[in-house]
């Protein structure tokens, strides 16, 4: 049939033969054309409020350096009301054609079937048309959606580490305090300066001072993202939201974070950089808000750098000290039911304390990553004093006893990576990767105090206290384990020769004396 002209009659055919009352209606496919119009203009209010808000929001905070530029705002909001206005302009010029349509039906109907069929065509070209314009509008909807979602992301993070800025720090510490408030859910705040940054920046650069932000934002996002919110603060200053985690709880991976940085190798432009950081912890307590909270993470960090930088201080609420004591204090106090847990018949302590062998074989694969990364590596072996005379007065099951005691003292200080082991009878190695020396000394001297500290059940065990000798290395370029260990044996050799109850550290060739206990002074001119 001509007349219809690029109207498939068929189409025709099937809409009118669904419902002979379509006839008397405004639309074919009335119900749906109709759907989509509301959620269209649903989707156009929302995309302007959504824009509104984000502009307003901005506006009102004032602009951070590392926020969507206002024109590109405007330009949003601009796309967002053209394209409310076009759907406004096509569902009038829709309901005005629908409204004619109308009106010839009537007139078509009396007509004959010819020009029924021709009018009916012209509502379906209609509506279909209609869809088109509303799917065209709804594709630009989801685009400009797309763009808002982006730039909002972009509000919220830094442009140069890519991690979480200032504004949504205070999100988080906003979330975590509501969380606090309503169900006393914890909440904690890492608060990490990088050392002497400005003097960095005045000495290589700024760009190598960026490679090194970036280097020290990859380092915290590794180690302490899946805990926490890990945010730069400003500047050289970082800052990781824990929430529903205790200080006791992160102390431990914060100062696995601060040993990991000072390990790591910062590359710009073919130099290679080390840098370290100082930090401070913070729980929030009581009734207090999220800037007390911020101040006393502060005031922990501010300790850091007078106790001169590359620590950790945590303020509890009443004081501020090293984040070592959150974990150590339990460790070094003799805990309830001491005898139980020293009972051989009840407890294994054993699990996860290897041989020797397994020792070395580790000792080995960690050089080897060392040699091709560079990462820093310390050994430490403690040998515990007087162990033989303790078993030929007491018998094998109080030289057990004693080992058994400093393998608790091990297992409550060291970090997840670290590996212990029985090196031998009366002497336990521990193996600290990411670790330089000064971080290792400090490990032996809190097992050394720890140990000073414990008093065994001396019915059942007769030796009622027992002191530690040990020494500590860093490994040093092109060393094995087995150069690395023996140099470690010859040095808990040579002091334990001198005395007992000490700390040595070897550098290079020397040794160094750090806690002196019951040593000689012939040892102090061998050091």
């Amino acid at each position: 049939m001509h007349c219809l002209g690029s109207v498939d009659e068929r189409r025709v055919g099937r809409s009118l033969s669904g419902d002979p009352k379509l006839l008397g209606t405004t639309s074919i496919d009335g119900g749906r054309g109709m759907h989509d119009i509301i959620v269209m203009a649903s989707l156009v209010a929302c995309g302007v409020l959504c824009g509104w808000w984000l502009r307003g929001g901005l506006a009102q905070e004032g602009p951070p350096s590392d926020a969507p530029s206002s024109s590109r705002i405007d330009r949003a909001l601009e796309h967002l009301r053209s394209i409310a206005s076009g759907v406004a302009d096509d569902l009038g010029e829709h309901h005005t054609r629908i409204a004619e349509i109308h009106n010839r039906l009537q007139e078509a109907a009396r007509a004959g079937p010819e020009h029924l069929l021709r009018v009916v065509g012209e509502l379906i070209e209609c509506n279909e048309e209609m869809q088109r314009q509303l799917q065209s509008a709804e594709t630009r909807l989801q685009h400009q959606a797309r763009e808002i979602a982006s730039r909002s992301e972009e509000a919220h993070t830094d442009p140069l580490t890519k991690l979480a800025n200032r504004r949504a720090l205070d999100v988080a510490l906003e979330e975590g305090w509501e969380q606090h408030r309503r169900s006393g859910t914890p909440l904690s705040l890492l608060m990490l300066d990088v050392d002497h940054f400005k003097r960095f920046n005045d000495r290589f650069g700024h760009p190598a001072g960026d490679a090194v932000l970036k280097g020290v934002a990859h380092v915290l996002r590794q180690e302490l993202g899946g805990d926490g919110v890990v945010c730069r603060y400003g500047g050289e200053e970082f800052a990781v939201v824990f929430p529903k985690r205790t200080a006791r709880e992160v102390a431990r991976a914060v100062e696995r974070c601060r040993e990991s940085i000072a390990a790591q190798t910062f590359s710009f432009e073919g130099a290679q950089f080390r840098i370290t950081c100082s930090t401070g912890l913070a729980e929030l307590k009581g009734e207090e808000d999220t800037d007390e909270m911020v101040s006393r993470a502060d005031e922990a960090l501010y300790q850091s750098k007078k106790a001169g930088r590359n620590c950790s201080h945590w303020h509890d609420g009443r004081r501020v000290r090293p984040v070592a004591d959150a974990w150590t204090k339990r460790a070094v106090r003799t805990p309830e039911g001491w005898e139980e847990k020293l009972d051989l018949e009840k407890t294994d302590f054993s699990a996860g304390i290897s041989t020797q062998a397994v020792f070395m074989a580790d000792v080995s694969r960690r050089l080897a990553e060392r040699h091709r990364n560079g990462t820093a590596l310390a050994v430490l072996l403690a040998k515990i004093d007087d162990y033989d005379t303790i078993v030929a007065q007491h018998g094998d099951s109080a030289g057990r006893a004693v080992t058994r005691a400093a393998t608790l003292l091990f297992k409550a200080t060291m970090r997840d990576m670290d590996h212990v082991a029985e090196f031998s009878e009366g002497t336990l190695s521990l193996l600290l990767p990411g670790c330089r020396l000064d971080g290792a000394v400090t490990v032996a001297e809190r097992l050394r105090e720890g140990a000073n500290r414990c008093r065994l059940p001396q019915k059942r065990f007769p030796p009622e206290r027992f002191t530690l000798t040990i020494a500590v290395a860093e490994a040093e370029e092109g060393e094995d384990a087995s150069d690395l260990v023996a140099r470690i044996e010859d040095a808990v050799a040579s002091t334990s020769a001198h005395g007992s109850n000490c700390t040595c550290a070897l550098e290079g060739k020397e040794t160094r004396l750090i806690g002196i206990g019951d040593i000689s002074l012939a040892a102090g001119d061998n050091a």
